[in-house]
């Protein structure tokens, strides 16, 4: 998983990894990410890399 940022914003994005990477947001379903593909981070996502390991993100605004 690659974490970058553009400007202001926080992009997560998978980098074709064994597990996958999954995007948890409150309220939403879980999303599975495309290798390459960059998503924006919000305050209060979850970012799932597999095997129990997770990377929160707070104070995202």
């Amino acid at each position: 998983m690659e974490v970058r940022l553009e400007g202001w914003h926080v992009l997560v994005s998978d980098m074709a990894t064994t597990n996958g990477t999954t995007l948890l947001r409150p309220g939403q379903p879980p999303r599975r990410l495309h290798p390459g593909e960059g998503v924006l981070v919000a305050d209060g996502d979850v970012v799932d890399l597999g095997d129990g390991v997770t990377l929160g993100f707070e104070e995202i605004w």
